[in-house]
């Protein structure tokens, strides 16, 4: 993916004329499941993770569990009056049941599955430009995180072949600065990112 936004640098001014959009990543959610007697609704849910589940009781004058059968104990084996959540870190399927004698098999069981979400690509946008004392140019990148950057470096866009690699970053989170030591040899010098 070709960034979105490009530094004009030259040896007086850096400005950035932006391009177009980028996409964000989806925040984390929370999912409510209600529960009386004999349900839990819905009883097939599917997250991703870091979402969050609620159950909430629906008041029916029976006692509930919320208890976790694999390796998730989600709102452990006591009651649950009013309500419980439990934060899915991981991936799987993570089926719970209602261990008061009976409710199980009258149909108070449930199962949260968390699948990965699909990696959303975000394109790259530059942003905080600064020509530094010593010559350097630097800028910080807001990109996908853990895919290879190339940050690119031209004097002339006349030509897509003067596009020249000037570095390569993989960043662990999605906001990285970078810094071109070699600016101060060139009058005009213009940066992009592409994402391969």
């Amino acid at each position: 993916m070709l960034t979105f936004t490009r530094f004009l640098r030259t040896t007086t001014t850096a400005c950035a004329v932006s391009l177009g959009l980028a996409c964000w990543p989806v925040a984390a959610a929370t999912q409510t499941v209600h529960f009386g007697y004999p349900y839990y609704q819905p009883n097939d849910l599917t997250i991703h993770p870091g979402d969050t589940v609620e159950w909430v009781h629906d008041p029916d004058g029976f006692n509930h569990t919320v208890t976790g059968t694999g390796s998730e104990p989600l709102c452990g084996v006591g009651t649950v009056p009013v309500s419980c959540s439990h934060t899915f870190a991981d991936t799987g399927t993570f089926p719970y049941k209602c261990i008061i004698d009976g409710h199980a098999a009258a149909g108070m069981t449930g199962v949260v599955r968390v699948v990965s979400m699909p990696v959303t690509a975000v394109a790259a946008v530059l942003t905080n430009a600064v020509a530094l004392a010593n010559g350097n140019f630097q800028f910080t990148v807001q990109s996908t995180a853990n895919v290879t950057n190339l940050i690119q470096a031209t004097t002339n866009v006349a030509s897509a072949t003067n596009w020249v690699l000037v570095g390569t970053i993989t960043p662990t989170n999605r906001v990285f600065t970078f810094t071109d030591t070699n600016a101060s040899q060139f009058g005009l010098r213009l940066y992009r990112v592409v994402e391969p």
